[in-house]
């Protein structure tokens, strides 16, 4: 067993036995509770029937006191319990991804697009991706964080800041793996993430000044008619009277309540868990400096975003109250709604200004977590050196996160400057697969993650892939067509003038061998023209003869063995072009009779 599986293996064990215990102790709460009901209710009627009404006073006050106390004791020990349910399941799916067991985790295909250069050939997003490998994330703004990551190349200088607070971050595996399961907690499902604030954040309806100076001032005559009808001074029917005049700024506010209401309902569970993800930021002990500036902006606006969040908190669950009948019968004498819709306003006019940077230093601190759960996971792989030179590329065992360590092949390799290595090799040899292996760590380097090699330098590059281009019916394009177009947007990335690395995987497959073959020659003197470097993988062996006549292409091959019927394959990446091919051989085992 891995030594990370084990250890993920061993909390699973810790975490199911403190579960079981704080289970047992929510089961106490809850019979403490029913116990002092109903002994509570047993003296009442006792009392009541010897007609003692101090002894009903003094016992209906010690129930609300001690029920009280129980009621809180027994949310707390709630969420204690589901906090540990959380820590529970974020070991368990540790092991799953120790495993590659991850098809039960958001694969982020919602950030998934054909049309970008790379993520959709690289397996980035959606089943069996690099995102369900990394993301430890639960907000829309981490998740969404974690994906332009994945998505757009940062500058050597970013990559080292994002390094560094990664560094931290992983050697805090008791707070990152809290941080990861306060935002797990109170969510229906444990693999989609939180719903978007966006609805909240939209202003209330306003209330005019003189609106709200009649409402006062009818509130506070109400009161005192209750005030002199509790007195007796004055008869039962001013209560009435005074709720029927309340009813008229109750309907007067029917839509703007209704409108809240309709933003609110239902999501106090999932606002707590930003007050908890917050509050986690806002006590954690960081020395790191990205760290620590984005603590810091959770707590530099006088208030900070966790205290903020749990006002917001409370005045959903207000909202939420709204459908007890209780709150609708104090509604029309001491117009709840009015101060509802008030302290809605208050705490839109007090946060709205800080929220955009507050959810933006949470999803890069929640990005941050999950390339340093994602590092611990895999303490074998290494932080890539980064360069200032162009196409300064190279890497030692590199290997793809994705495949199963003990079936993973490693190579070494070297692009040293603008150039091209073009790849030739037999079907099934690996040529694909090593595309991606190189394409998926540069990706996870100019991400800031850690790389599956024993060693890797990487410059700033755009990276851009041809792969797995296919018909579009809807559009009536044809695959090789389809891959056309794919080129096309490869020459505008240059014509941009950023530095590119590109991975070509089998050019031109959709058209015959010599207009092919014509057409990637073509294709390859104009991009060693070009600000550009990459890797062209091809089974045309006539291409090779590239490299006895342009220095700036290498020519490199994977190759297989034919064993009688059998098909043997290192996968290892050889100097030179490819010695062996063999489709021959492939269609004579699946039953094709090959006439010499």
């Amino acid at each position: 067993m891995d030594e990370k599986e084990a250890f993920f293996k061993a909390r699973i064990t810790t975490f199911e036995r403190q579960t079981s215990e704080v289970a047992n102790k929510l089961r106490e709460w809850s019979a403490y509770r029913i116990g002092v009901f109903i002994v509570s209710t047993i003296a009442v009627v006792y009392f009541a029937n010897a007609r003692m009404a101090w002894p009903i006073f003094l016992t209906l006050a010690g129930f609300f006191v001690i029920f009280g106390s129980l009621v809180n004791l027994y949310n707390k020990t709630k969420k204690k319990l589901s906090f540990l349910k959380s820590m529970l399941a974020v070991n368990q799916d540790e092991v799953r991804r120790q495993q590659l067991d991850i098809k039960h985790l958001s694969d982020g295909k919602e950030f998934l697009s054909e049309h970008h250069p790379y993520v959709a050939d690289l397996d980035i997003f959606g089943r069996h991706s690099i995102f369900q490998l990394v993301n430890r994330g639960s907000t829309p703004s981490g998740t969404a964080t974690l994906a332009s990551w994945l998505s757009f190349p940062a500058k050597a200088d970013v990559v080292s800041s994002r390094q560094q607070a990664v560094r931290e971050l992983e050697s805090q595996i008791e707070w990152k793996q809290a941080f990861e399961a306060f935002g797990r907690m109170n969510l229906p499902d444990k693999s989609k993430p939180i719903v978007p604030l966006e609805k909240l954040l939209s202003k209330p309806a306003p209330i005019s000044k003189n609106f709200k100076i009649w409402a006062i001032v009818s509130m506070g005559i109400s009161l005192v008619i209750y005030g002199l009808t509790i007195s007796s001074v004055l008869i039962w029917q001013w209560v009435f009277l005074a709720a029927i005049f309340n009813s008229f700024f109750l309907v007067a506010l029917m839509k703007a309540m209704n409108e809240e209401y309709q933003k609110m309902q239902g999501l106090a569970k999932q606002l707590s868990i930003y007050v908890d993800l917050f509050n986690s930021i806002e006590t954690g002990k960081f020395e790191n400096a990205l760290l620590c500036e984005h603590q810091s902006v959770l707590t530099s606006s006088g208030q900070s975003a966790s205290v903020a969040f749990k006002k917001l908190h409370d005045v959903v669950n207000r909202f939420d109250s709204r459908i007890n009948m209780l709150y609708q019968i104090l509604n029309s004498f001491l117009l709840l709604d009015f101060w509802l819709i008030t302290l809605a306003q208050k705490w839109f006019d007090e946060n709205i200004d800080h929220v955009g940077g507050w959810m933006e230093a949470l999803g890069e601190m929640e990005a941050i977590s999950s390339l340093a759960g994602f590092a611990f996971a895999n303490p074998a792989y290494v932080y890539p050196e980064t360069s200032s030179w162009d196409f300064d590329l190279k890497a030692s065992q590199l290997g793809h996160p994705l495949i199963p360590a003990k079936k993973r092949v490693v190579n070494d390799f070297v692009l040293d400057g603008k150039g091209l290595i073009l790849i030739t090799g037999s079907n099934m040899s690996g040529k694909s697969t090593f595309l991606r292996t190189v394409g998926v760590n540069s990706v996870l380097a100019l991400a800031g993650a850690p790389v599956c090699a024993s060693g890797m330098t990487i410059s700033y590059i755009e990276l851009f892939t041809s792969m797995r281009t296919h018909d579009d019916l809807s559009e009536s394009v044809s695959s090789f067509y389809a891959e056309l177009k794919r080129l096309r947007q490869l020459l505008d990335l240059l014509e941009a003038g950023a530095p590119v690395l590109y991975m070509l995987d089998e050019v031109l497959k959709g058209t015959n061998s010599e207009d092919r073959h014509i057409g990637t020659k073509a294709l390859v003197r104009q991009l060693l023209r070009e600000k550009a470097a990459g890797f062209i993988s091809t089974h045309d062996l006539t291409l090779s003869e590239l490299g006895n006549t342009d220095p700036l292409v290498s020519n490199f091959s994977f190759n297989s063995l034919v064993k009688g019927d059998e098909l043997l394959f290192d996968y290892k990446l050889t100097e030179g072009p490819c010695k062996s091919f063999n489709a021959s051989q492939l269609m004579k085992n699946i039953g094709i009779e090959i006439i010499p």
